[in-house]
């Protein structure tokens, strides 16, 4: 059998197994029908560096090559896909050795019954200890033992031909029907890198007895799953992005349903696959919520790590303070969201809410504006400020230098800016340390590139102590909506900052309330 020559001409023929999309330029996709809305857009085709077609699907994340898309959208393991393939295109004389077929009729294979794997399953736990595999990615044997992991050390998939070569693999149970079989070599080669993560028998999420507790966190992986098990939470792991209907089809066949979601998908390095992951996770948030779940959505959650289980193994101690602190704000927000609206003032005296609420304003009396003729007057505390001056008269600058001190004390400070720049606002900043060296360069003496000394320990400083300044560059058809949802990314990551809105009136109504004014929003 040619099987690069298969797969050659499969993963240069998508018009042979998909079909085409409303708009005539890509295809409909099979795992969440884009392409057949109105809007007519499916899976989007690109040619890599490699000259791979790649299709993806910017509606539930899921992209490879044509061969990945059948293995998918199929249920096929590689060697069925070729057949499948082979047989679409009329090679199968690319399948012929001596006259003989490596491979069963596809019919056979579309008619072949669900297999019961409990007994696989007990038997490669008893071989678990054979490998180390488990232990180098951060796994207790309790942890294994708990998810009935186990180990085999010559595994071929069991639709493979006998040509198929045996690797050793740690079997993860998904369901009794279905399981994933993880490859523990170190060095894997080249041809079979694309099947060291293979699943045998159904499809379908793994861990879903975790709906019974009170608090969930959805992962991608099924390790990354078993990663946050291992250090004391509950988790859910998809399986692949593409499958975010299945989990909402679950929960909603379920009798359990968890009070709080946390979802921590992986971290992604390029825009692309960033882009299609935060499309995943807005899909989720919307359609649990639908079911009554508050959720929460855990950006960054694993830092300068890949996913959980990364995280796991570099720093099982920095994750772990990480998840405490995520799951320790969705119930703080839970919770406000949850208090009572109206009440009376006898039941608010009556429970000590009063109390609780006098020690919460107290955590703000050192919060101070680093104005000294402002600061002996009172503190800042939480709510809204408004400045106002006639034009020129320096609120901006005020601000800018308010927000530097700020920050200066250790608060995290989010400065929007509608009307300056970055570099007017550094600028400006760095001008006003000059002044306080007494070499006095001003903010349009920096812009036009004055040097110095003194300027070069004003950027050293201004880094130093820059680390909790932030700066948004507003667009002037930036609404509400997206000024909120800009705060909201800072709470997420538990800094709860300061906001700075320079300037309230030039903010853009919301969608809903495009036809009003500014002042009437």
């Amino acid at each position: 059998m040619n099987r690069e020559e298969l797969r050659r001409l499969i993963n240069e023929s998508p018009e042979r197994f998909f079909e085409r999309d409303n708009s005539g330029k890509g295809y409909i996709c099979a795992l969440c029908g884009s392409g057949t809305g109105k809007h007519g857009t499916g899976l989007s085709v690109k040619q890599a560096a490699n000259g791979r077609l790649i299709m993806t699907c910017w509606s539930c994340g899921e992209s490879g090559d044509v061969i990945h898309w059948l293995e998918v959208t199929k249920r096929m393991n590689y060697n069925e896909v070729l057949e499948y393939g082979a047989r679409e295109l009329n090679r199968t004389d690319l399948l012929q050795i001596e006259n003989k077929s490596y491979f069963s009729s596809q019919n056979k294979i579309l008619d072949e019954p669900e297999v019961d794997y409990i007994k696989f399953y007990e038997e490669a736990a008893k071989h678990l200890e054979e490998t180390s595999y488990w232990r180098e990615r951060g796994l207790s044997l309790e942890t294994c033992q708990h998810f009935g992991i186990g180990y085999i050390e010559k595994w071929r998939h069991p639709k493979a031909p006998e040509i198929v070569s045996y690797s050793p693999r740690l079997i993860i149970p998904i369901s009794k029907d279905g399981y994933l079989a993880r490859d523990v070599r170190t060095e894997v080669p080249e041809a079979e890198k694309s099947y060291t993560k293979s699943k045998v028998g159904k499809i379908s999420v793994f861990n879903l007895g975790a709906l019974k507790q009170k608090i969930v966190y959805v992962v991608e992986g099924e390790l990354d799953a078993i990663s946050l098990c291992e250090i004391g939470f509950s988790a859910i792991g998809l399986g692949s992005i593409a499958y975010k209907k299945k989990l909402i089809e679950s929960i909603k066949g379920s009798s359990n349903k968890p009070e709080i979601m946390i979802i921590a998908l992986d971290n992604e390095k390029t825009a692309t696959t960033a882009k299609a992951v935060k499309k995943v996770a807005e899909y989720l948030e919307e359609e649990l919520k639908k079911l009554g779940i508050f959720v929460l959505v855990a950006e960054n959650l694993y830092g300068k790590y890949k996913d959980a289980n990364e995280a796991l193994v570099a720093d099982r101690t920095g994750l772990k303070k990480s998840v405490e602190e995520i799951q320790k704000l969705a119930v703080n927000m839970k919770d406000r969201m949850s208090v009572e609206k109206i009440r009376s003032l006898e039941k608010y005296l009556k429970e000590a809410t009063l109390k609780k609420d006098i020690l919460e304003y107290h955590k703000y009396v050192n919060r101070k504006t680093g104005y000294a003729n402002i600061d002996e007057h009172g503190r800042l505390f939480p709510g809204l400020y408004v400045l106002g001056a006639v034009t020129g008269l320096g609120k901006t600058t005020f601000m800018n230098q308010m927000s530097t001190q700020m920050s200066n004390m250790g608060q995290n400070v989010l400065y929007i800016s509608y009307e300056q720049t970055m570099f007017e606002l550094v600028s400006k900043g760095l001008a006003r340390l000059t002044y306080q060296s007494q070499s006095k360069f001003s903010a349009m003496d920096i812009r036009r590139g004055a040097e110095g000394n003194s300027i070069d320990e004003a950027i050293s400083k201004y880094m130093e102590k820059g680390k909790n300044e932030f700066v948004y560059e507003a667009e002037f058809d930036d609404t509400i909506d997206v000024i909120c949802e800009e705060v909201e990314k800072f709470v997420k990551r538990g800094m709860n900052p300061i906001v700075i809105i320079d300037y309230l009136q030039v903010i853009a109504p919301s969608e809903k309330n495009k036809h009003k004014s500014t002042k009437e929003s």
